[in-house]
């Protein structure tokens, strides 16, 4: 999936908050009216999905350390999220938290 984060997603954003910073904002506008239908959390080196986890590229990381610690200026960017499937490990080898 591209994600393009642009300005406003930026000054929308908020610091030290994995469901409401940039990139979890730009994933949002860009699922549209799909999105109240999942779950969007930035977490570390990933976001999560509706539950499924999609890695995030080192530029990504980054700007997320430098938009939660106010110490650099950011500005809009545009990278790929990378697909991986979830499997009882990811959740320390238990089942995930929701009913199936």
């Amino acid at each position: 999936m591209k994600v393009q984060v642009t300005q406003s997603d930026i000054n929308h954003g908020t610091v030290c908050d994995e469901e409401e910073c940039p990139i979890a904002l730009a994933i949002r506008r860009i699922l549209g009216k799909d999105a109240a239908e999942h779950g969007i959390a930035v977490k570390g080196d990933s976001v999560l999905i509706n539950f499924q986890r999609h890695s995030l590229p080192w530029s990504a990381i980054q700007f997320i350390q430098d938009f939660d610690s106010k110490s650099t200026e950011v500005k809009p960017f545009t990278f790929e999220i990378g697909y991986q499937e979830l499997d009882n490990d990811f959740w320390g080898g238990g089942e995930p938290p929701y009913e199936q």
